[in-house]
């Protein structure tokens, strides 16, 4: 899943001040394919690079979709930031702070 980073930090810190002592999956439920992924890159940044294919890895999964049921009722925490808005954040930094 992606994720946004101040969503991640957010849940950490929240898991650091709790008592819980298990490892716990962070992240959002939302799905998308690299395929739709690159396309909305693409559109976000205005680009007019075409996309390669290449042939998946054989043991490479199909999806990846993390249980957050325990982080969602033992924390109360989802992340808030939905995917395009963290895409156009990091295109904002990379356009004004690293290049």
């Amino acid at each position: 899943s992606f994720f946004y980073v101040d969503d991640l930090i957010s849940g950490i810190h929240l898991y650091a001040k709790s008592s819980l002592t298990e490892p716990r999956n962070f992240g959002r439920i939302d799905e998308i394919t690299m395929n739709d992924l690159a396309n909305l890159i693409l559109k976000l940044t205005e680009s007019t690079s075409m996309i390669e294919y290449s042939a998946l890895p054989l043991d490479d999964p199909q999806r990846r979709v993390p249980n957050l049921d325990k982080v969602q009722s033992e924390l109360n925490f989802s992340a808030t930031t939905d995917l395009t808005t963290g895409l156009l954040k990091m295109i904002s930094w990379f356009k004004n702070e690293a290049l």
